[in-house]
């Protein structure tokens, strides 16, 4: 191999460290009937990108945020608030719904995702409302806030989007890129509270990739990489001149 092709095999394995790529993310929500306890997060991993679920209400149409039980139910996950719990969390109450106050679930991603689809299994209407946002924060930061402090920091929320649906299973689309978190319920509207789903899996592509197991190189071998293209380089240089 000639000196300028040593130089461009070295640069190219260079570049396949530091180039940027989308992969794809895959989320199966489904569970073994659990109700974890009030405010406690879950976690799931895809492709080395993490994603953290924490349930939230307005229950009794209060006017703040306050901690929820996530239900891991084997249709997908759903949400158990306040006044549901006490009324023994039946199944007709234990989906994400606007019935008894409005249920949202929180999505964390531990890496920027480009859009998201979301799968609905229906129990009434699947009318949704989600807003996005580019920063990351601490799950539990949401409590005591109103709708209207989440589009401040730390939060960063966009503004708030529905997404209306009959009453069957379908798939909601959230378009968007560097995407970090995705609080999502049914509908908020005072005129539509017949909303009841479960949320059974989730796709999104993220916008790095982590190299496999195995295959990242340590920071010495970066620092004798780049002595060693620094002096190809000056090699053909000196050959060219």
């Amino acid at each position: 191999m000639n000196l300028k092709a040593t130089l461009f095999s070295l640069l190219a394995f260079a570049l396949s460290f530091a180039a940027v790529s989308a992969a794809p993310l895959s989320y199966n929500l489904a569970g073994n009937n659990t109700l974890l306890a009030d405010g406690v997060s879950n976690v799931y991993t895809s492709n080395g990108v993490n994603l953290t679920v924490t349930s939230w209400s307005l229950a009794n149409l209060a006017s703040t945020f306050s901690t929820a039980s996530t239900g891991l139910w084997s249709p997908g996950l759903g949400v158990c608030n306040d006044s549901e719990v006490a009324a023994g969390c039946s199944p007709n109450t234990h989906t994400v719904d606007n019935v008894a106050g409005y249920d949202f679930i929180l999505f964390q991603f531990s890496a920027p995702v480009s859009g998201a689809s979301f799968s609905l299994k229906a129990f009434g209407d699947t009318d949704v409302t989600y807003w996005t946002s580019a920063s990351s924060f601490a799950s539990g930061a949401l409590a005591g806030k109103t709708v209207g402090d989440i589009i401040n920091p730390p939060f960063g929320f966009g503004p708030m989007t529905t997404n209306s649906g009959g009453s069957v299973d379908r798939s909601v689309a959230i378009n968007g890129t560097g995407i970090s978190s995705i609080l999502l319920g049914a509908a908020y509207s005072l005129n539509n509270c017949d909303d009841l789903f479960k949320i059974a899996g989730i796709a999104a592509t993220s916008s790095t990739t982590p190299p496999p197991p195995g295959q990242v190189p340590e920071p010495s071998t970066f620092a004798m990489l780049g002595g060693a293209l620094v002096g190809l380089s000056v090699a053909l240089r000196r050959r060219t001149a």
